[in-house]
């Protein structure tokens, strides 16, 4: 939800708080709201800017969020921090998970109670010499009401992130049954539509959560159920299998993110470019029947590997309509482009050259 020793709110993050604002009005009871932080310090320790300031910043921050999400004016009662004092018991101290805030949704009592505990009503002033102190009532505590689990709802962000992990393990295990059975000869509508709404759903989830290598993949298989779907792709077995695979690898994604860390680069790469090629087949846009490619090189004779090294200029062409943007982002996934040319029908473009292995 947060970087490390920072207050802004990741984007995914704002989308959330800015979602459940509207939830939050339609609950009658006000709200609290806490920043934690993991528990690496300050070098300064806890003289200057320390994790109590910063885990109060990331709370306040997350009510402006709540804010421009529409929450009504005197929602939120509270926003305090709490630093590290509250850390997640399954994860370690300095688990990126522990950066993050806590939403407490407040009964009647509780909120009473907050409002009520440095009321002057409930302080009695005592004498001394030299000094007249006002200290709280031994009465206050007792009679003070302590919210229970359930008197008010607490909605820790983190448990969100569950939420999600728990509906993406399901979802998965629905998506690989439902390919297990698919006749691609003559598939089955329902189980077609029961695989695209998996896919179409984990899609969104990771979207929201930043979770880009999933949310990459997930879409790029997306496409392509949509399409088989719609009858405009045959499925045949070495299809299926494909999509199993694919459903593999976003597991292990998920799983990569359930502990805090990042997917497997070399994985991703090998799948999003077995999906893409699968995509460009299905158009009926393989390398020998796409469109007029020209590859446009110096004329000077040059040797194998200075051919392979230097950078060159391809020109497609007689492309349809929509063909255009579509190849750009596409060859743009396998490579970089520059000095991009696009036209009605036509786009040219640089590509680097080819460096061999040594």
């Amino acid at each position: 939800m947060f970087r490390t020793g920072s207050a802004d709110v990741e984007p995914y993050m704002r989308d959330i708080l800015r979602a459940i604002a509207p939830v939050l009005n339609g609950i009658p009871n006000r709200i609290s709201l806490s920043g934690h932080t993991d528990d690496f310090p300050y070098a300064s320790g806890e003289k200057g800017y320390s994790n109590w300031e910063l885990s109060a910043d990331r709370a306040n921050a997350s009510r402006r969020e709540l804010m421009v999400g529409g929450l009504d004016s005197g929602k939120v009662l509270r926003v305090v921090g709490m630093a590290a004092t509250m850390r997640l018991s399954d994860r370690g101290p300095d688990d990126a998970v522990n950066r993050r805030i806590s939403l407490l949704v407040l009964n009647k009592q509780a909120e009473q109670a907050i409002l009520h505990e440095n009321a002057e009503s409930q302080n009695e002033p005592v004498s001394g010499p030299g000094k007249n102190l006002r200290l709280h009532h031994r009465s206050v505590f007792p009679q003070c009401h302590q919210p229970n689990r359930g008197d008010s709802v607490s909605m820790d962000i983190s448990d969100f992130y569950q939420t999600f992990f728990d509906e993406a393990d399901e979802l998965l295990a629905d998506m690989e049954q439902h390919l297990l059975v698919l006749q691609p000869e003559a598939p089955d509508a329902e189980q077609l539509n029961a695989i695209f709404r998996a896919a179409h759903s984990i899609k969104g989830g990771a979207g929201t959560f930043g979770f880009s290598v999933l949310q990459e993949t997930t879409h790029l298989m997306e496409n392509l159920l949509d399409e088989a779907r719609r009858g405009e792709m045959q499925l045949n077995t070495d299809i299926i299998n494909l999509f199993l695979e694919t459903k593999d690898i976003m597991q292990e994604q998920l799983d990569a993110y359930k502990q805090s860390q990042e997917p497997d680069a070399a994985s991703f790469d090998y799948i999003c470019q077995a999906l893409r090629q699968l995509a460009l087949e299905a158009k009926g846009e393989t390398p020998s029947a796409v469109t007029r490619l020209s590859v446009v090189a110096k004329s000077e004779p040059q040797d194998e590997q200075s051919r392979s090294q230097s950078p060159r200029r391809i020109i497609l062409s007689r492309l349809k309509a929509g063909e255009v943007d579509l190849l750009e982002e596409e060859l743009g996934h396998l490579t970089t482009l520059t000095d991009v040319v696009k036209g009605a029908d036509s786009l040219s473009a640089i590509l680097p050259g080819r460096h061999r292995r040594r």
